[in-house]
């Protein structure tokens, strides 16, 4: 009983997340047991996070569709990031950010906690990871490519 609440407050982005790490799961050709061993779960947690992956069709199309938009650029990160050690972008959310005035400011969300840096050096090293964590992530195609088929829409 408690699994139907908690898939009834899933959000979007929980749903997302299901399908995308069910997917590259997969991919990989790891059973959720030895996936579960290799980021220290029990193989009974990833199934239950792997649950809600069915109903993220739509949000997938329409995440598809936004990644199709000229100024719009999607990567996924594949989840095996995290089984080879770190990954640079194991500490949250991070956002580059240019001005008007062509000032480059990062917005970080790190543990609920929402951190503005406009210090010109900390934002060269910032800036340096977020394109460490765009090498690492797949091509734009690539990644279209894996939310259609995680869609079920493969072109």
């Amino acid at each position: 009983m408690a699994r139907a609440v908690n898939k009834a407050e899933a959000g979007g982005t929980a749903h997302l997340v299901a399908a995308l790490a069910k997917a590259l799961r997969e991919q990989q050709q790891l059973t959720q047991e030895e996936l579960g061993e290799k980021v220290g779960y029990t193989g009974s947690a990833i199934s239950a996070m792997e649950t809600c992956a069915q109903p993220a069709s739509d949000k997938l199309r329409s995440l598809a569709e936004d990644a199709r938009r000229d100024n719009v650029c999607v990567q996924v990160l594949p989840m095996d990031r995290g089984l080879r050690g770190t990954y640079a972008g194991d500490r949250g959310a991070m956002k580059l950010v240019e001005t008007k005035d062509h000032e480059h400011l990062v917005y970080m969300e790190i543990e609920d906690q929402g951190i503005l840096v406009s210090d010109p050096p900390e934002v060269s090293q910032l800036a340096h990871r977020y394109a460490k964590i765009r090498a690492q992530a797949l091509s734009p195609d690539d990644s279209l490519s894996l939310i259609e088929r995680l869609a079920g829409e493969e072109r």
